[in-house]
């Protein structure tokens, strides 16, 4: 057992570490001044790629290594904070060997850790603490380093770290990167706020957006790294101008319809971050065109976004038109659902809402659009209540052919058949509206329910319109008309042995030749009632 005994351990360790260099052909060079943790430079050969130019080869990688040695006791070791930091910041690759000797002999087990995530993060975090605790004397505090099964590598110490330099062209820029976010999972800046308690209600506001500007505060701001402060705060005092909005969440707003299928907003719940009694507790529900604030005491206010500037997609309008219905008729019914929290219910009361001639043309011109679409609404459309004002009067035409009821009218030929005509069944006409920069196009089919026609005159009955085929584009009426005419024609042909063609299909033609078209009428957009006025009657 005597001739197992290992006399100076150290010195046998950094001698079989470079022999195994040696013999795998590395390049090694020895500390001549152990100052900084280090005790060899390897340099790994690179692998050359073959057919690349030889300005486009890797060329040969180094790395350090801190070769320890015990004699005896579990596999770790105690490195100088200095020490470990320089080896978690030093671009190069680093490696921690111990050699760990049986009661001061062979056999002699190798454990390696390469300075990567877990060990730079505890180098990092201890030096963290050390600042906390005022200590400069880094070279005087130590890091402990454990070893485990899975990092022995008696038998493959070399191999093993060849293969972790190996082709890591980028690997200095990965190391820093890792230096610069360890430590900052919850955030790098942090701070702290106080302030007077008489202005608690308005921080409260400012916090969830109903007020502008904060309350007079003083601010602290400091850096936090694994939790830990840095002494020297980043800022500290008071600001001119304090911005001190709360980070929405998700939520979902609910209003129950009595009757029919409850409408869903998606929008952003804003909560207070100071804490405060519940009676000065306030949140905040941005959903779409609706802001509910609702305190502590389940009061509830709620505020239409009206702006006719605001440009909305037919879902929006469609819901912001059923709400206001809702709201002319009693109390809202609200329900503010986010994960996380507690579902919200609260009950509003809005006076001074009525059902008036202005919505229900508004609704009508919404549920034109909805019909003409049939479906195909690109995700993005979006217009405003200021789009559909200019656009009035050619809307008008439009909801004529696609949702007007009944047509009936007089007609002359300029002469007289020769050949009995067969009572058709159908017909086609096609339109297209534009509404700020979208343009929404159609294609209706009407039946034919009465067709008379004795010599040169006759009379025409058709039933109530249905679109077959739709176009919405953010594009102009020029752009889509030869698409919007060849949906026609597509249309048209498989019945055009039984159809009554007028005008070519155009819709347009045939108001003008009537004189029903609302431009034709000077019709003013305040005074339209769509159904009344649709130039289909």
């Amino acid at each position: 057992m005597d001739n197992l005994q290992i006399i100076d351990l150290g010195e046998w360790a950094e001698d079989d570490f470079s022999g195994r260099c040696a013999r795998a052909g590395m390049t090694r060079n020895k500390s001549r001044q152990d100052r900084t943790g280090w005790d060899y430079i390897v340099e790994f050969r690179a692998r050359a790629i073959k057919g690349i130019p030889a300005d486009l080869q890797p060329v040969d990688m180094s790395a350090r290594a801190q070769v320890k040695s015990k004699k005896k006791g579990e596999p770790f070791v105690d490195l100088k904070l200095s020490n470990v930091l320089r080896f978690a910041k030093d671009p190069m690759p680093c490696f921690l060997v111990l050699y760990q000797a049986t009661d001061g002999g062979e056999p002699v087990r190798i454990f390696a850790r390469h300075f990567w995530t877990d060990e730079i993060a505890l180098a990092l975090r201890r030096a963290r603490k050390a600042h906390g605790e005022g200590r400069e004397d880094l070279h005087k505090l130590t890091v402990r380093y454990s070893f485990s099964d899975t990092d022995e590598h008696t038998g493959d110490l070399i191999t093993w770290m060849d293969s972790i330099v190996s082709g890591r062209s980028r690997y200095a820029e990965e190391k820093r990167a890792l230096v610069r976010s360890l430590g900052f999972v919850d955030g790098g800046i942090h701070g702290s706020l106080s302030f007077a308690a008489e202005d608690l209600e308005a921080l409260i506001d400012h916090q969830i957006g109903l007020r502008e500007e904060a309350p007079p505060v003083t601010v602290t701001i400091k850096q936090r790294r694994f939790g830990i402060d840095a002494k020297t705060p980043l800022f500290s005092g008071m600001p001119d101008i304090a911005h001190l909005r709360s980070h929405p969440v998700p939520a979902r707003v609910r209003v129950r319809h009595p009757e029919g299928a409850d409408i869903w907003l998606d929008g952003k719940l804003f909560l207070p971050a100071v804490p405060a009694p519940q009676e000065l507790m306030k949140l905040r529900v941005v959903a779409d065109f609706l802001e509910i604030v609702v305190t502590g005491s389940n009061k509830g206010k709620v505020t239409f976004d009206l702006d006719p500037d605001r440009k909305r997609g037919l879902t929006s309008h469609r819901a912001l038109i059923e709400i206001m219905r809702l709201a002319a008729e009693g109390p809202l019914k609200l329900m503010v659902a986010s994960e996380g929290y507690p579902n919200i219910p609260t009950q509003v009361e809005l006076p001074g809402i009525e059902v008036d001639d202005a919505l229900q043309q508004f609704s009508n011109v919404i549920a034109c659009f909805e019909k003409a679409s049939a479906g195909v609404l690109p995700p993005d459309l979006a217009v405003s209540k200021r789009d559909i004002d200019i656009a009035w009067n050619p809307i008008v035409d439009f909801n004529g052919m696609v949702a007007g009821t009944d047509f009936s009218g007089a007609f002359e030929l300029t002469q007289a058949l020769k050949d009995k005509v067969s009572v058709p069944t159908a017909t086609f006409f096609f339109d297209y509206v534009e509404v700020g920069d979208w343009v929404f196009g159609a294609v209706v089919r009407r039946a034919v329910e009465e067709f008379e026609l004795k010599g040169t005159t006759g009379r025409i009955s058709l039933g109530s319109a249905r679109v077959v085929e739709a176009l919405v584009r953010r594009a102009s009426g020029q752009k889509i008309l030869a698409e919007l005419y060849e949906l026609y024609r597509q249309a048209f042909e498989p019945e055009k042995k039984m159809a009554f063609e007028m005008f070519g299909g155009s819709y347009r033609g045939l108001l003008n030749m009537s004189g029903k078209s609302a431009v034709a009428n000077a019709v003013r957009s305040d005074g339209v009632d769509l159904h009344r006025q649709s130039a289909a009657e």
